[in-house]
Parts: C-alpha cells; structure tokens; sequence
C-alpha cells in the first residue's frame, strides 16, 4: 500500500458461493497467505491461497493447493508467514479421534519478485 495516502476504502466482506466456511488470513510485509476449507471438496479439505503483492493479485496459485491430502475430513484452518515461510494447520477428524496436522513450505516467489 502506498505510505502517502491519506483514505483507503473500508476492508469489505466478499461471499462466494452458497456455503460459509472457516478462513485463516495471515500476512508479513507484502506476503499474504489464505487457508481455508475448500467448499467444492466432497471431504473436508483445506486449501491455500498466497499473494506476494499484499494481496492485490493471487496470479502465483491461481490453482488450489490442496495442504492436506489424508482421506480423513480436515477443518479449523489456521496459517502463519515469516521468514520466506508458509505454515498452515487444520484439525483431522478419524474413528479413532482428532488429530492436529501442521505443514510447513518456503515461499519460492517468481523470478523478480520478493517472499
């Protein structure tokens, strides 16, 4: 964001879809990473969503990435970044009990660019 404006428009909530579910928004610097429940998955699944211009564009994962990929339904996503690093952490839900999962990555930017 530019530092010498002095009025930026009010955060808005934006609704996609007919089904709310869980987020986790975390952001360093002009990294912002989004994990949420992925609401087109038949099982529970937690996907993410990086931005390295503060959110502005998602260019580098127009696609989902899928953090979990155990058969077990996942929910309550939770993400941290810094340090050139994404961490994403969601609840796996099995006969045997629940389990809390966590994934770690570093953030590779495209050529130019900052993490």
């Amino acid at each position: 964001m530019d530092p010498r404006a002095t009025h930026f428009e009010p955060p808005t909530a934006l609704v996609y879809g007919e089904l709310a579910v869980r987020a986790a928004v975390r952001s360093r610097g002009d990294t912002v990473a989004i994990a949420y429940e992925d609401p087109n998955s038949e099982r529970g699944r937690i996907a993410l969503h990086v931005s390295l211009t503060a959110g502005h564009l998602f260019e580098q994962t127009a696609r989902i990435i899928r953090v979990n990929t155990g058969q077990q339904p996942a929910s309550e996503p939770r993400v941290a970044v810094g340090g050139g690093r994404v961490v994403v952490a969601w609840r796996e839900t099995s006969p045997r009990g629940d389990a809390v999962v966590v994934r770690g990555a570093r953030i590779v930017a495209p050529s130019g660019a900052a993490p």
